[in-house]
């Protein structure tokens, strides 16, 4: 994964003030990832005068499911490829022009991979905390402690559970 992928400068941005190598942050995101295989996407439809329905807009199965900006191919349902107007990789939100999608396209899938930045950065965490000897509030950073912002002072193992709450939830299987 490149240092320019969404996902990766999310993970980057959530441990700011920990110390991890880029390799350790990308390790976890691969590991983490999920791999889209004509996954269908939801339509969002939008209704205009009329009666009339546009196909605009589609996201992926999880909201806010971090698309890789490498991987991603688009297929109407006669697996022909569709190049999207616009996306959004952070919400995972697919846009195409108004009428490139009839109803006789649909559904609309995808190849490709999401990541789970939230999840990532949360593993990291407790898995520095782990590792640690001594008290995890303890957690030493590049800037200093953890007392430098208020959502630092919570130490690694706060700091996880609250990035877990905005994970991707995982069922097991």
């Amino acid at each position: 994964m490149s240092d320019s992928s969404t996902a990766f400068s999310k993970v980057t941005r959530l441990l700011s003030q920990a110390e991890f190598e880029p390799d350790e942050i990308a390790g976890m995101l691969t590991e983490m990832a999920v791999n889209m295989r004509y996954d269908e996407m939801i339509v969002e439809e939008t209704r205009l005068p009329g009666g009339l329905v546009e196909y605009n807009q589609f996201r992926t199965e999880f909201d806010r499911q971090w698309l890789d900006d490498q991987s991603l191919t688009f297929f109407d349902n006669d697996y022909n490829v569709i190049v999207p107007l616009s996306i959004n990789y952070d919400e995972g939100i697919i846009t195409f022009t108004a009428g490139q999608i009839t109803d006789t396209m649909l559904p609309v899938t995808v190849i490709g991979t999401s990541h789970d930045p939230y999840g990532s950065a949360a593993n990291l965490l407790i898995q520095q905390a782990e590792s640690m000897s001594g008290d995890p509030s303890s957690f030493s950073v590049l800037n200093g402690s953890f007392t430098y912002q208020e959502s630092q002072r919570k130490g690694p193992l706060e700091m996880a559970k609250m990035y877990r709450k905005q994970a991707r939830i995982v069922v097991a299987g």
